[in-house]
């Protein structure tokens, strides 16, 4: 037992029939390999090596606090050891590991790495890809198939221009965390012989989070995802899925979280992908709220599929890269299918937890769902024409003058609404404005009175605009002064709708619809007094009647009590 200095630039080597043994090793600008076992315990503190390459046996460090390498190259069957101790590898240049072993109990860390080719196997510490590469890194498989296992796996790098993510073409289990801070993983879509027990859908590789912690996977974001393959252990709780997309002009950030309330059939993992595809069409009868669905977003959708069994959880789905997002976040909804059949709306969906529009990245929940298959974004028609809930809007003649009112349950982002006026129904032009009550939850009545009055029909209209200048249209009334002015009352009797008409002997048409905005009815007043029309099977809730003939138009709100 003794000390090695190696110098000098031409290759040297340590080798012999048996173990060697030093308390010092040094070695400085050298290219140096190890044939058989080497036991190296350091007096120092800190332990340089220029170039190390370990052919066909094992280098073991047994003492010291920290070990600097350039370039590290571990042939097959051989192996580097550095459990006994507290040391911390750094390796700054090209790691090539074929088929072989590095232990560590401290793990590993890469700073202007330029390239990694091993299979790893770090069961109780830290492997972490840090600083700037120059080039494309790396981990591969090898002839064997074998995939990689780490305790905890942190990448955090700055990005060069070609955007070169980590990339993996074996399966990577990573035991306890998975910490995507910059840079991601790149899942090579190839054939596999997969190594851990998580392959479902197709022989390629994936990372398998073993942890069923929902915090397993930390910090990712819009340039730290992983794109391909991704499997998580998991229990009850909210699970994130950073999936994504790289391409030359942009990344494209796709995250899926699956907040889980129950697990029921045996169910311990769930494999989320997503798939670049626009050619995807609703069905025709699909809708939310009564509003047709009238496309998918055009990017991708995402696949989720368990090991076995389902669970019942809530969805929450982030779309970009998408070019036909709809003009306000409300027109989007989550559908899902089964296999090959056709997409559904499932579970329940609420306008107030979308967020997004345009081509901006679009955020969409569905609740209350079970199974897991295909889920897609859909975008339907503008809800509603308003961005505030217009309870009624009623232009009415008293002769000198038309009196016009409306009535708003809520409103949001509301500076003003803008009273136009037409002769025609088509050219219209400004004729007041009132100022909105910006955002309120409670009703809010407006009128406004037209003293500039014709023997001629007259129609108006409401002009919405919001604090960003953007603005909405309401329904087109209208109104006659040589008409006489009615009176319309409305209310439920049982399973009847009793509307009563006063001082017109004109022939209505109405249309009952619901909270949502469907259809329930329609009708006819063929004379005036009260009309009663059976109206069965409808739920205790809010109700819409709209009233008109060819140049008037009324609306009220009714509600519905069942018992």
């Amino acid at each position: 037992m003794g000390s090695l200095q190696l110098c000098g630039n031409s290759h040297q080597y340590i080798g012999g029939a048996e173990t060697s043994i030093f308390n010092d090793l040094i070695i400085n600008n050298s290219l140096v390999g190890v044939e058989n076992s080497v036991e190296l315990t350091s007096s120092t503190n800190e332990i340089l090596i220029w170039h190390l390459e370990i052919w066909d046996g094992s280098f073991e460090i047994n003492s010291g606090s920290s070990i600097t390498i350039g370039n590290l190259k571990i042939e097959n069957g051989s192996g580097l050891n550095l459990d006994d101790g507290d040391i911390v590898c750094t390796v700054h240049g090209s790691i090539a590991n074929f088929n072989t072993s590095f232990s560590s109990t401290k793990g590993l860390t890469t700073s202007n790495t330029t390239e990694i080719i091993m299979d790893v196997s770090i069961l109780s510490s830290e492997f972490v890809a840090n600083e700037s590469l120059d080039g494309p890194f790396l981990i591969l498989g090898n002839d064997t198939y074998l995939g990689s296992e780490i305790y905890n796996l942190t990448i955090n790098r700055s990005l060069p221009d070609d955007n070169v993510y980590v990339t993996l073409w074996t399966d990577l289990l990573i035991k306890n965390r998975l910490t995507l801070i910059n840079s991601g993983i790149f899942v090579m879509d190839e054939f596999w012989e997969p190594t851990f027990p998580c392959g479902l859908t197709n022989l390629t590789p994936q990372v398998i989070v073993e942890n069923i912690s929902t915090d397993a996977i930390q910090s990712h974001n819009e340039n730290a995802f992983i794109q391909g393959r991704l499997c998580r252990y998991v229990n009850v709780g909210s699970y994130d899925f950073p999936l994504g997309i790289q391409e030359i002009s942009d990344n494209r950030y796709l995250p899926a979280t699956i907040d889980i309330s129950s697990i029921n059939g045996g169910l311990s993992f769930i494999e989320a992908q997503f798939t670049t595809s626009n050619t995807q069409i609703p069905p025709s009868d699909l809708e939310v709220y009564g509003d047709d669905i009238t496309e998918f977003l055009n990017y991708g959708y995402w696949t989720l599929t368990p090991n076995v069994g389902s669970a019942d959880y809530d969805i929450t789905l982030t779309s970009t890269g998408h070019t036909n997002g709809g003009e306000v976040a409300e027109q989007h909804a989550i559908f899902k299918r089964s296999g090959v059949g056709d997409w559904e709306s499932l579970g329940t969906h609420d306008n107030s937890t979308q967020s997004g529009s345009g081509n901006d990245p679009i955020t969409v929940k569905r609740s209350n769902l079970s199974g897991f298959s295909d889920f897609i974004i859909g975008k339907g028609e503008l809800p509603y024409a308003l961005p505030v809930e217009l309870v009624s809007f009623n232009a009415k003649c008293y002769g000198e003058y038309v009196q016009l009112d409306w009535e708003t349950a809520s409103e949001k982002n509301n500076r003003e609404f803008i009273i136009e006026k037409s002769s025609n129904s088509k050219d219209f032009y400004k004729i007041g404005s009132i100022p909105g009550c910006g955002n309120c939850n409670a009703n809010s009545y407006y009128d406004y009175q037209d003293s500039n009055t014709s023997e001629n029909a007259a129609y108006y209209r409401l002009k919405q605009i919001d604090y960003d200048g953007s603005c909405n249209y309401s329904d087109i009334v209208n109104s006659h002064c040589t008409k006489s002015a009615i009176e319309i009352s409305c209310s439920f009797e049982y399973d009847k709708l009793i509307i009563n008409l006063l001082g017109s002997t004109e022939r209505y048409t109405f249309v009952l619809f619901d909270s949502s905005g469907k259809m329930i009815y329609e009708g006819e007043l063929l004379d005036p007094g009260v009309n009663e029309f059976a109206i069965p099977d409808l739920s205790t809730g809010v109700y819409y009647l709209k009233l008109f003939n060819s140049y008037e138009s009324y609306s009220r709100k009714l509600f519905y009590n069942k018992f």
